[in-house]
């Protein structure tokens, strides 16, 4: 027998299955081996380049450059310090005696050598210190004044070191030693003849007079 379709009925289509939406899957897990990736890699370069700066030992050679490029290494020549224009002996004159030589600045005067002992003296531009060389004892000292000091002193002259003393009073200094035969004897006011003593000239002068009788030159 035939199936009989109910007058009125309409048929049913099938059903047609739907599709079920996919749960998207989380991008977290990539993201995190991407960054433990980089990390490895970075880490092992800088661990890598640490080893080869460890063994590799600094040059201080400088690198050759192309002419006008400056070099890392620049060869410093110290400047030399200038003369002090006190120290300067360039100009300075030189008087030679029977047996000896010595110089002094232009602006100083020598006189002499006079009978008396063989003398002979130079003396500053003002006239308020002076040096004299002699055969013998030169007569010196500072009348009426007791209020003196005695320094040591060391002398440099003719090549040697001698110790002398000093004489220190308000009415000006002296110096005087004995080199060979001759006597030396420097200071303020005496003996210089008309001279003014001046305890500030000798001591300004002191590096001067030091200069004149390291100069001093006994003829062998």
């Amino acid at each position: 027998m035939e199936n009989q379709n109910p007058q009125g009925e309409q048929p049913t289509p099938p059903s047609t299955p739907q599709p079920v939406p996919s749960t998207p899957k989380s991008k977290l897990p990539l993201i995190l081996a991407g960054f433990l990736t980089v990390l490895i890699i970075g880490g092992g370069a800088y661990y890598l380049g640490m080893q080869n700066n460890s063994q590799t030992p600094y040059s201080l050679t400088p690198t050759p450059t192309l002419m006008g490029e400056s070099t890392e290494l620049t060869k410093i020549t110290p400047t030399p310090l200038p003369t002090s224009a006190v120290n300067d002996q360039s100009d300075w004159k030189t008087f030679t005696g029977d047996d000896y030589s010595v110089k002094y600045p232009v602006d100083w005067t020598q006189t002499g050598p006079s009978d008396y002992l063989n003398t002979v003296q130079l003396i500053n531009s003002q006239k308020t210190v002076s040096i004299t060389l002699s055969k013998g004892q030169y007569p010196y000292g500072f009348s009426g004044s007791n209020n003196s000091t005695t320094n040591d002193i060391s002398i440099e002259i003719d090549g040697k070191t001698i110790q002398a003393k000093e004489i220190v009073s308000d009415k000006g200094a002296y110096v005087d030693f004995k080199i060979g035969e001759y006597h030396i004897l420097y200071g303020t006011d005496y003996p210089a003849v008309g001279t003014q003593a001046s305890l500030t000239d000798y001591n300004q002068l002191k590096e001067t007079i030091s200069d004149i009788l390291k100069s001093f030159t006994l003829n062998k």
